[in-house]
């Protein structure tokens, strides 16, 4: 990947995208409910052919948000969420990332503090 395409969608991140740590209750029938831990980034834009075109390089999913009334423009949300894609996602954006490196820094933290170890160790 072209360090100019890298350097483009840390800034389109910072303006369009977030980053969070996620807890999510595993409800089981016959044993103990678990708990699954995992880091997500999701960007919203109206432009759905460039989202299409960032999931080609990053992977994830889109879902679509369909705004009631005629004064806004539908909304869609690449949502990338697989461990290893995120995780190459934090290591070639953060270094040229300036809003939003506290974000990924707190979802990195909160990981490691429940996990009990680095995101990155795995």
């Amino acid at each position: 990947m072209k360090k100019e395409d890298i350097i483009y969608m840390a800034g389109f991140f910072d303006g369009e995208g977030h980053i969070r740590f996620n807890n999510n209750i595993i409800k089981r029938q016959n044993t103990k409910d678990s708990i699954s831990y995992s880091i997500v980034i999701r960007i919203v834009n109206t432009n759905l052919p460039l989202l299409e075109h960032l999931k080609e390089i990053w992977g994830g999913h889109i879902y679509h948000r369909k705004i009631k009334g005629g004064r806004y423009k539908n909304a869609h949300d690449l949502v990338i969420s697989n461990k290893d894609s995120v995780k190459k996602f934090i290591e070639l954006v953060y270094p040229y990332s300036f809003i939003k490196k506290e974000q990924i820094d707190r979802a990195l933290d909160s990981y490691k503090l429940v996990r009990g170890y680095d995101y990155f160790d795995i």
